[in-house]
Formats: C-alpha cells, sequence, structure tokens
C-alpha cells in the first residue's frame, strides 16, 4: 500500500500502542515478564561473568582463527546458568549467520541426558542442515555435492579415503530426472525416487534401498556410533573444503544426568568414550566442543575418576571455567537492573515513546525483596533462585 502522506505508518503505530494498552505488563513498562523462568525463557540475554566469559571468548577466537579442533569445559551449581550460557550464544552465533547470510560457524546444541549417541548424530546432522537453511536459503547437501562434483579433487585435497561416503557425493544425481549412464540410477528416477532424500537418510544411518545403495557403490550402512562418528569427521572436512562451514561448536548440556539419570556404568563409560572418540576424529578439521557439567554432588570428581582421558581432554586447554554464584546485594541489582532495562527498551521501541510512568524495581526495592523479614545473610544466591524470585514479584505486581 503506497503511503504517500505517512498515515498509514501512523494508524499502525496507533494500532500497536492499543494494543501494547491492553497488555497487563504496560503498566510497568513492559511487553511481558522481564524475568525467565525455566517455562518463561530469554535465552538472547546474558549479564555479568565476565571473567568466565572472557575465557571462552579467547577459546572461541582461537578456534575461529586457526580452525584447531578444541574444547572448554563448563562447571558450576545447579542453575547457576550453564543451560543458559549455551543456548545464549548458540543462538547468538546463529542469528550473525541469517543477519549476514553466511555460515561459517555452525552452532549445534544438544543434551546428554540419555547417553544416546545415535540421537545425538541426528540432531547434530538435522541441525546442520535447518541452520544452514536458515541462514543461506538453500539445502546443505545439494551445495555440497555440486561443488564436489565440479571439483573431485577436493576428495584428495582432504585426505579422505574411497567409502561409501565419497562414492554417494561423486556418484548421486540430484535435480530433475536426466539422461545417465547409470541404468540402474535412471531406473529409480523414473519410478520416482527421491535420490537426495535416500541419501540423506543413509547419513542418519537408516535402512536405505538396495537397488539405491547399489547404484552409487555404496555396500553398508552407517549403524556403528564408530562409522558415524567418521561419518561426521567426513563431513566436517568437505564442508569446510568447499567452503561451506569455517567450523561447528557443538554446545553439550546436562552432562552430569548420565550419573544423575539412572544409566548404568557400562552405557555412561561408552557414551563418554564416543565423546572423546569425536574429538579424535575431528583433530584439526573445525570443531570446537562445548560442555557443561554440574558440580553438585561430586559428579566433577566422579567424571575425572571414572574416565580421566575424555576429563582432561576437556580441561586441557586451559584450567576449568566455573559459573559464579551471586554473592552481594550489588551483584544481585545488577543482574535485575540489566534484565528490566532490557525489557524497558523493548517497549520503548515497541510504543515508540518513553515509558513515563513509576519506577517500581528499583534498587531499594530489589534489597527489601530479598532480605524480606528474615535478616539473616542471603548469600550465595542461584540465578535461577534469584530470577524466580522477581519473576514472581512481577507477577504479583500485575494482579494489584
Amino acid at each position: 500500500m503506497r503511503n504517500e502522506n505517512g498515515i498509514y505508518s501512523s494508524l499502525l503505530k496507533e494500532h500497536e500502542k492499543e494494543q501494547i494498552a491492553q497488555n497487563p505488563y504496560a503498566k510497568f513498562g513492559f511487553l511481558e515478564n522481564p524475568f525467565p523462568t525455566k517455562a518463561h525463557v530469554m535465552w538472547k540475554r546474558f549479564y555479568n561473568q565476565e571473567e568466565f566469559l572472557r575465557e571462552y571468548n579467547l577459546c572461541f577466537r582461537d578456534f575461529f582463527n586457526n580452525q584447531k579442533t578444541n574444547s572448554f569445559l563448563i562447571l558450576g551449581g545447579n542453575r547457576t546458568g550453564k543451560t543458559h550460557f549455551l543456548m545464549h550464544h548458540s543462538q547468538k552465533i546463529q542469528e550473525e549467520n541469517v543477519k549476514e547470510n553466511v555460515f561459517l560457524i555452525a552452532p549445534i546444541y544438544i543434551t546428554a541426558t540419555s547417553a544416546d549417541f545415535h540421537d545425538n548424530y541426528r540432531d547434530i546432522l538435522d541441525q546442520l542442515e535447518a541452520k544452514f537453511r536458515e541462514a543461506i536459503g538453500s539445502e546443505l547437501l545439494p551445495e555440497l555435492i555440486r561443488k564436489i562434483q565440479k571439483n573431485p579433487d577436493i576428495i584428495t585435497k582432504v585426505n579422505l579415503i574411497e567409502d561409501d561416503f565419497v562414492r554417494g557425493i561423486l556418484n548421486l544425481p540430484f535435480g530433475e530426472p536426466k539422461n545417465n549412464d547409470d541404468p540402474q540410477i535412471t531406473k529409480l528416477q523414473e519410478k520416482g525416487f527421491d535420490l537426495m532424500a535416500l541419501f540423506r537418510n543413509w547419513l542418519r544411518g537408516a535402512s536405505t534401498l538396495i537397488e539405491f545403495r547399489q547404484a552409487l557403490n555404496m555396500y553398508s550402512v552407517p549403524k556403528s556410533p564408530s562409522a558415524k562418528i567418521r561419518l561426521l569427521g567426513d563431513l566436517i572436512k568437505t564442508l569446510r573444503a568447499v567452503n561451506l562451514l569455517r567450523g561447528v561448536i557443538l554446545f553439550i548440556d546436562e552432562l552430569e544426568q548420565i550419573w544423575l539419570s539412572g544409566i548404568g556404568k557400562q552405557k555412561r563409560e561408552r557414551y563418554l568414550i564416543l565423546l572423546r572418540a569425536l574429538l579424535d576424529e575431528c583433530q584439526d578439521s573445525g570443531l570446537l566442543m562445548v560442555v557443561a557439567l554440574s558440580t553438585e554432588g561430586g559428579i566433577r570428581s566422579n567424571f575425572e575418576r571414572e574416565y580421566v582421558p575424555l576429563y582432561k581432554r576437556l580441561a586441557s586447554a586451559s584450567e576449568e571455567h566455573i559459573l559464579r554464584q551471586i554473592d552481594s546485594y550489588d551483584d544481585a541489582w545488577g543482574y535485575i537492573e540489566y534484565f528490566r532495562d532490557k525489557a524497558r527498551k523493548e517497549y520503548n521501541q515497541r510504543t515508540h515513546q518513553e515509558f513515563t510512568g513509576q519506577e517500581i524495581i528499583t534498587k531499594p526495592f530489589v534489597i527489601e525483596t530479598i532480605t524480606g523479614d528474615d535478616k539473616s545473610n542471603k548469600f550465595p544466591i542461584l540465578q535461577g533462585d534469584l530470577f524466580d524470585k522477581f519473576h514472581q514479584v512481577v507477577e504479583n505486581l500485575i494482579q494489584m
């Protein structure tokens, strides 16, 4: 709609103001409750932990510049912000990818809750493809195959052996059905099979049409963890070789759950061995593994004692990185003020005006809320507990 005089734009702004005015949080200058909880996440915002963040940024910069496989172990008690840190940085990287229409770094977030490497493997592939599509607007595997087939010498350049993966990406046609020297491929195309979808399923270790594998000289299906680890390494190498990717950051959350969720020792050890094998397979291939582990209940000692190789590998880049708790009123106020002000800024931007109402959430109010009737020492406070408290405070205020 043409809008020579700006009338339509003005009407839209007024409509938006009316909608926001009906929002119960608007009287405090917010679009929503400004404080996160487990059910009300806010991954975009991250505050404090300056020393910890500086160490992570050094590790990330070294990984980005040198493209060497590295690792970073995050330690902290329950509700100190480990998941928040992982999700914040994962989403931040992807937002930059989308904004710049590039896919330099692929941020992949998984959990170790079930100690199931096969689930993790499928999740990694799914996220790689989805995030490439979101950032670039095209499909990852066709782009990779097109580039490899135009310059097959890349296979030799990255020292890949001639295995099923290599034969697949060299022989796989895609797009519209076309004449092909191989009658088996032509027959599959004429029957309407989606060969790219079959190859995608094969990568994930799913049982695949035997005629498809025979046509492409692919003799097996990657069922075992070792085959999947090798495939991940080869995939990252080739993506980097054709400049579709610079590296992968694998954020692994809740590693402590493999001790806490009733998983047997044998399964736990096998899972830890596979994580170590993935690091070894991707040595110098552009992988940064960032792992979060709770320090509650002696889990760190169990990890270090039960599987020394992986623990040392994760912590080898530097000393351990520990998220600290909130240890003073000034510290607590810093968190609350930051999240309040971020929410207020969003409100002002959406309403196209500055909030002029009374400020309820002030430093004295925060101190009084934390102290309550009990004057005993309240610190340290866990980040999650602090936000839970003030999330509920805001919910109570809007009911008044």
